[in-house]
Formats: C-alpha cells, structure tokens, sequence
C-alpha cells in the first residue's frame, strides 16, 4: 500500500483527540487489554457508512477507499440473510460500496469459513481483502 494510500485512509477517519478518560494502572490494563504497541478510537466520516455501523464502521471505510483507489479488487465479507425462516451467513466478494454496505454489522451465527468463503477465494481474480474472525476461519461450525 502506498504512503498516499495510507494518508487518505487516516483522512476518512475521524479521530478525536480527547476521549472519556479511565485512568488504568498497569495491572488492569495487562489484565483488560494485555499486550498492545497502540491503540487508536476511530469511526468512519461517512455518514452514509456510519448509519448502519455496529463500530463506526471503519473496516466499510477502509475497504471502500481502498476498492475506489484500486489497491483492492474486492472484499471478502459476509452477510446475513434469510433462508427457510432461519438466519444464515452468506459470504460475497464486494466489488462495490453498495455490496460492502449489504454486509455491514456484526454477525452472531456459525459459518463454515472452508465451505462457504474458501471456494469464493479461489476463484477470484484480483487483490482480494479479508474481513473474517480467526474463530471462523479455523474450522466449520459445529453444527
């Protein structure tokens, strides 16, 4: 990723340079965090992104940039829908900020990462980003 890249990411996100404070001792910032080298509290500028955000929607941010800008072809994500009544994950690669906005939000069911997301991986043809949880991506869901 280019340094111009990397400046105009830092300028779609806002980052306020006062905070509510907790003032933690060491002992509970080992215990709470554990090791860090920094930590930042960011959220997406866009209002258009940060609607639907369950964090601000950063990672939509970044990834939208970064598919406008060319350095992505597309994004690994996953959304939820509908099947038979019952809430299913359902992976896609966004190719576009309308298909990254489809799958905004946290995501509380299992996913079969090999089944579902692996095959979509191979086939692609690009520079691919991937937005997954490692817990997902170790195995399928046990159920």
């Amino acid at each position: 990723m280019t340094s111009k890249t990397t400046e105009k990411m830092a300028e779609l996100l806002h980052n306020p340079s006062r905070i509510l404070r907790k003032q933690w001792d060491v002992e509970k910032i080992q215990k709470y965090i554990g090791n860090y080298k920094k930590s930042w509290f960011a959220y997406a500028s866009s209002e258009n992104i940060r609607e639907k955000a369950a964090s601000g929607g950063v990672i939509t941010a970044l990834l939208s940039y970064l598919l406008k800008e060319g350095e992505i072809n597309g994004a690994l994500v996953c959304r939820s829908v509908i099947v038979e009544g019952k809430v299913r994950p359902q992976f896609l690669i966004a190719e576009s900020e309308e298909a990254l906005l489809s799958a905004q939000g946290s995501k509380y069911i299992a996913v079969d990462f090999n089944q579902g997301a692996l095959p979509l991986i191979r086939e692609f043809k690009g520079k691919l980003a991937v937005v997954a949880l490692l817990c997902n991506t170790s195995k399928g869901p046990s159920n």
